[in-house]
């Protein structure tokens, strides 16, 4: 839902920007704020022929009276509009953009679903603005077009003809963190345009957003993801000599004998992933080859690992939110054994081979809404 009066400001930057808007305009903005693009998916074919036919128009359109908006144009509430004008400067395929969409329209586990409820209280806020002199419209106006929303289906309201004519609008809301992230993207789809494979190597301190990185671009582009805690070192190799090694507790003899030589051919592979609830091997699971292939979590890029990625991701997160998140996923218990082994490990390892300064792409996620994370393990 997000602070209700957080939309104030948004709807105050919209009416400068866009000084030919109506009100129906306005309450489209809080409805995708809060909701963001979800309701219009009603048939996955039909958007993406939809996108492509924009992403044309808007090509062929040119320009538009005032002020270009930006590729991304913050909505809040952890939501952007992604102008479908910009598209060839992303070095973005339609189709990832049109994942992109679709991803942001599931339900994430890191926040509460768009509700009636929180629409209310931003209209409520909007309200206030035009009320307040702030915005340029009588409130009577809200009230007809709050119940032209009511009797045309709720929650599908376009843009009026004045916003559509003076601003030819053509852009999907997404998620906030496909901004954040989109030098990871510009480079996976540039590198896999002509058809070919890419193997992606995710790595950087823990809490900074390996998993859920991974777990985005599984749910963008449908890929197999390798996870390092597959391949911690089991208890009879965690000798005081191995683990003082840089990067000493991942068990790369393992991975390189049963993974790699199946994953560098493309075949499937089958292995058992180490189990931190029983410290042993688990029950076998099979990596699927895919075109783009992703190794996550610390360690992947070990030197012995280098042959097995052709991407190297460094995500740099602050101690301080690293605390933070750490604490709220693992709780103070397992925070104090994160800060008294596992991060000064990690840290060595980061230091000793020098990993962000050889990474391909270093990205700071501290103030990233990662959103849809696969729950990590604690170790």
């Amino acid at each position: 839902m997000g602070r209700p009066s957080a939309i104030r400001p948004i709807l105050l930057r919209e009416a400068r920007r866009r000084p030919r808007l109506e009100v129906r305009d306005l309450a489209k903005l809080v409805l995708q704020n809060e909701f963001g693009g979800g309701h219009l998916v009603i048939d996955e074919a039909g958007s993406r022929e939809r996108l492509l036919a924009e992403i044309r128009d808007s090509a062929s359109a040119g320009s538009v009276p005032g002020p270009r908006p930006p590729r991304f144009e913050s909505i809040g509430n952890g939501y952007c509009r992604l102008h479908l004008a910009g598209i060839d400067g992303t070095g973005l395929s339609p189709e990832t953009v049109h994942r992109m969409f679709l991803v942001s329209s599931e339900p994430a586990p890191d926040r509460a679903p768009g509700s009636r409820a929180g629409f209310d209280a931003k209209i409520r806020v909007l309200r206030r603005c035009l009320e307040e002199g702030v915005l340029p419209f009588p409130p009577a106006e809200l009230d007809r077009v709050l119940s032209d929303l009511e009797a045309a289906g709720w929650p599908f309201l376009g843009h009026s003809a004045a916003y559509r004519e003076a601003y030819a609008p053509a852009y999907r809301v997404v998620r906030s963190c496909f901004r954040d992230l989109l030098p990871v993207f510009r480079r996976i789809d540039t590198a896999l345009a002509g058809g070919g494979t890419l193997r992606v190597a995710i790595d950087g301190p823990c809490g900074s957003g390996k998993s859920t990185l991974a777990a985005i671009l599984r749910r963008v582009y449908g890929c197999s993801v390798l996870p390092m805690d597959h391949f911690f070192l089991p208890p009879a190799l965690r000798t005081p000599g191995r683990l003082a090694e840089p990067g000493g507790n991942l068990d790369t003899d393992r991975l390189l004998a049963e993974v790699a030589p199946g994953l560098l051919e493309g075949h499937p592979v089958t292995y058992r992933p180490f189990d931190c609830r029983i410290m042993a091997p688990g029950r076998p699971v099979t990596l699927r080859p895919h075109r783009l292939l992703v190794l996550e979590g610390s360690y992947s890029l070990h030197p012995k690992l280098r042959d097995l990625h052709d991407l190297s991701i460094f995500l740099r997160i602050s101690p301080d939110e690293q605390v933070r998140r750490i604490r709220a996923r693992n709780g103070p218990d397992g925070l104090a054994a994160f800060m008294a082994k596992w991060i000064p490990m990690e840290n060595r390892y980061f230091a000793f081979f020098d990993i962000a300064g050889h990474s391909d792409l270093v990205l700071r996620t501290d103030r990233t809404d990662m959103g849809w994370a696969d729950p990590e393990k604690a170790r």
